[in-house]
């Protein structure tokens, strides 16, 4: 025989947590003597578990009105679990029988079709036991339409299940962490890398195929000057026409200087650093900055004392620059350091922290497409391979080669016009 029955029902959300006073949870147990015990429970933001019981019933009901109920109960949900695929953390509801020290679990979402000749289950509940305003399978249209149809994949939140929800931020936080690594990374690290063999490896060609084509340009500028004032029968003036061609083309040494900063950035961080070296050392480097940023990394904690934020950015610097020894330092001043402020009894900060991370996954999401499109990513095909290189570096001088010839072919046209 039956032993007891527990229905444990839960009110759902798809959009806001419950507010203050709200109640959100009923549980109802009844044994096959007859006995019936339900409790309410109302959100209570002021205490410890942010729950406080609403409202008790104690009553006894005949014991063969008990059986028949339990009866229907048993075959509605015997057919109803047929079509069941939701997990536990997915439901709204639990209902637990428990014979003969034996326990049967069945959990599901809110569902109108959970009826018992033409009479919703909530209406069966509410006859049999006398009692109001009943979660479990209820008619109200947002907690019974709209949830119908509702799949894994939904963003519907049913609370208030601290642990699902924690568990959930807390998926959030490692998908975050891991892309905020790898962007890092490829912003810090792998450009630098790229951008310095490049610059070492194909800068001095590119500088001169750059110089030349620029070169090009303004003797060709020069040339149509000097074509303009000879037909409008104007005297020559090559100071004139200079100093017009070092205006329109100031860009162009200012352009040329900043590619010979890079070069020289380069240079000195070969001779005092080394690239290969560096580049052995990045495993090193990742590591103590994966170490770092679990308890320090601002995309996971935003809120974090200005202290700790001057320390990371000189974590970030350090790893940007292959400073082991500092990361090194940082890392051991952190390692057990808690700087989670994250208060995790409160409902609305756990759905304003998930709401943060899924936003904030998306932005990172983009971040890393846009590097891909960016420079220096765009350099990986250049130097990838030693082939490459040399490839590119033939181009380039190619390139510069033929700008030098067509400067060398203009000049003489200028100097057959000012003869």
């Amino acid at each position: 025989m039956m032993e007891e029955m527990v229905l444990i029902s839960t009110k759902a959300t798809s959009t806001q947590p419950p507010v203050n006073n709200e109640e959100f949870q009923q549980h109802l147990t009844i044994q096959s003597d007859g006995s019936v015990l339900f409790k309410a429970y109302y959100v209570d933001l002021a205490s410890a578990d942010n729950q406080s019981l609403a409202r008790m019933i104690h009553k006894k009901i005949d014991f063969r009105q008990c059986k028949q109920f339990f009866y229907i109960i048993r075959q509605l949900l015997s057919e109803y679990r047929g079509n069941q695929s939701y997990s536990s953390k997915q439901s709204t509801w639990q209902l637990v029988f428990k014979h003969e020290g034996q326990s049967e679990v069945y959990t599901g979402l809110l569902d109108g079709k959970l009826n018992y000749r033409g009479q919703s289950l909530t209406y069966i509940l509410q006859k049999t036991l006398g009692i109001e305003q009943l979660l479990a399978f209820g008619p109200v249209k947002d907690q019974t339409d709209a949830l119908i149809g509702v799949t894994k994949k939904a963003n519907v939140t049913y609370l208030p299940n601290h642990e699902h929800l924690n568990q959930t931020i807390k998926g959030l936080k490692d998908c975050v962490l891991s892309l905020s690594l790898k962007r890092d990374h490829q912003l810090y690290v792998e450009n630098k890398i790229l951008e310095i063999r490049y610059t070492l490896e194909l800068g001095p060609a590119e500088y001169r195929a750059i110089q030349a084509a620029m070169q090009l340009e303004r003797i060709v500028k020069k040339y149509t000057l000097i074509q303009e004032q000879i037909v409008n029968g104007e005297p020559i003036s090559l100071p004139k026409i200079d100093e017009q061609l070092s205006q329109s083309y100031a860009y162009q040494e200012d352009y040329l200087l900043h590619k010979l900063k890079r070069l020289n950035q380069a240079i000195v961080f070969q001779r005092e650093y080394g690239l290969e070296n560096f580049v052995e050392q990045v495993s090193t480097l990742d590591e103590l900055y994966c170490k770092i940023s679990l308890h320090i990394h601002p995309d996971l904690f935003p809120n974090l004392a200005s202290e700790v934020q001057e320390l990371y950015q000189n974590a970030l610097i350090a790893y940007h620059q292959g400073d082991v020894f500092t990361l090194n330092m940082i890392a051991t001043v952190v390692s057990n350091q808690n700087v989670e402020q994250q208060n995790t009894h409160s409902f609305a900060d756990l759905f304003a922290e998930q709401k943060r991370l899924h936003a904030l996954k998306d932005l990172i999401k983009e971040e890393l497409v846009q590097l891909d499109d960016e420079y220096p990513s765009a350099l990986k095909q250049y130097v990838n391979t030693q082939e490459q290189v040399t490839t590119q570096r033939d181009f380039l001088n190619e390139q510069a080669d033929e700008s030098i010839k067509a400067i060398q072919d203009y000049q003489a046209k200028i100097d057959i016009l000012l003869k």
